[in-house]
């Protein structure tokens, strides 16, 4: 592999939020933390996993394979565990499959209008655009391949404020997104989380507010019965302070009773960051890391017990950063390097980190970390690419295995579209 110039940086989901009222009949209580208990959740096959929803890419894992496609990509790419095949998701032998693009005749061939890549009833499903009716709809592709379907229509879907993610979670697809507009003779932008039937199309709003000037961040995370809504909200800070006193609230939506709480809210107090990602173990053990801040300290990570926020550790160097189960990591931009640390700070995996994504093309424009997901064991970190042996912007997907005394990297998929 060549490279020349090689620059790192880590964009990890922005989740942008609304506020305290809720057009689910509002959060039950603001005053005080709900009662929680402790009892680990075990994900079924029905429910989201949240390994895969800390990124904007698309992410999927069974037993036998990974399926990948890019925020706005073009193809659904798979890797195959046992054989190590790995390309584009068309079983047409005649496809060209991503060597043109678009290639609607593909199988592989999305359009994807969302952050939507799920898998449920042994298929992938994602929203994709309906061409003939001018319309999003929901497709579902089978795991080889071969057969790709239209499902129900999205009519609720409006262009200009449309989600920009769906997470499958147990017969209901979640998404935050935003809507600006102008209140008053003001400009105002309109946050919101919307719950979708994925068997209906049927969508509902279950949390939304309007703010004036849209530095809001929503970060979504599913435990059992809850859809946790994590917001940071510094709409009333100026540019120069808003990244260091934002107000951090922390909402559960039940679904089956309907309900939506608060769990926590530093109130009148502050904290600093703006883009937030979580773990959540169980409900009483709730794991915050700020990957946006301003001042010159290192990113940090917190627990949430008891009702008490408390920080568990920071890292040693400012770099990229972010959260995934069980764990955070850190890169450095400037030293190739990276730190990896359990959530209690236990220390996984510190030193070099190599950028040799094993590619046959020559990248000299910067490359960034889109996205990074996994666990304590497995990290993946999707990276955006810019090479002149390329139609456009590529990305490329690294599994780094956590287990050994270093990481250990398998390229698990290449896209020369995104």
């Amino acid at each position: 592999m060549k490279k020349t110039v090689l620059t790192i940086l880590l964009l990890l989901a922005f989740c942008f939020t609304a506020c305290a009222t809720g057009a689910g009949g509002g959060p039950a209580d603001t005053s005080a933390a709900p009662e929680q208990t402790d009892p680990v959740t075990v994900r079924t096959d029905a429910d989201f996993d949240n390994r895969f929803g800390m990124g904007t890419s698309n992410f999927v894992e069974t037993e036998d394979a990974y399926y990948y496609n890019a925020f706005a990509g073009y193809f659904i790419y798979y890797y195959d565990k046992a054989s190590g095949e790995r390309g584009v998701l068309c079983a047409k032998p005649e496809c060209v499959h991503d060597e043109i693009a678009p290639n609607p005749s593909c199988n592989g061939y999305t359009f994807l209008l969302s952050r939507s890549l799920n898998l449920w009833d042994g298929k992938l499903h994602y929203v994709g655009w309906d061409e003939s009716k001018r319309l999003p709809a929901l497709y579902s592709l089978s795991l080889d391949g071969s057969v790709r379907e239209r499902g129900v229509e999205l009519d609720f879907w409006n262009g200009d404020g449309a989600p920009q993610r769906l997470d499958y979670h147990r017969g209901m697809l979640y998404g935050w997104g935003m809507e600006t507009s102008v209140v008053n003779g003001a400009p105002n932008v309109r946050g919101y989380i919307v719950g979708v039937d994925a068997e209906t199309g049927e969508a509902r709003y279950i949390f939304e507010g309007n703010y004036p000037n849209g530095k809001l961040d929503f970060c979504l995370y599913y435990l059992g019965k809850y859809v946790y809504i994590c917001v940071a909200d510094c709409t009333e800070l100026t540019d120069e302070d808003y990244l260091e006193k934002t107000k951090l609230t922390l909402y559960r939506w039940n679904i089956e009773t309907e309900e939506l709480e608060t769990v926590f809210s530093t109130g009148e107090k502050s904290i600093s960051g703006q883009v937030f990602q979580l773990w959540i173990p169980s409900e009483d053990r709730i794991y915050i890391l700020a990957t946006a801040i301003s001042s010159t300290d290192p990113a940090r990570v917190y627990k949430l017990s008891g009702g008490e926020l408390e920080p568990v550790f920071e890292f040693g160097f400012r770099g990229v950063s972010g959260m995934i189960d069980g764990a955070a990591i850190c890169i450095s931009i400037t030293e190739e390097k990276a730190e990896i640390r359990t959530a209690d700070g236990d220390l996984i995996y510190e030193g070099e980190w190599s950028f040799d994504f094993g590619l046959d093309v020559e990248y000299t424009m910067p490359c960034y970390i889109h996205s990074g997901y996994g666990d304590k064991d497995t990290l993946f970190l999707v990276y955006l690419i810019r090479s002149s042996d390329l139609p456009g912007q590529g990305s490329c997907v690294m599994r780094y295995d956590l287990t050994g005394e270093k990481p250990e990297a398998t390229l698990i998929a290449f896209s020369p579209w995104d």
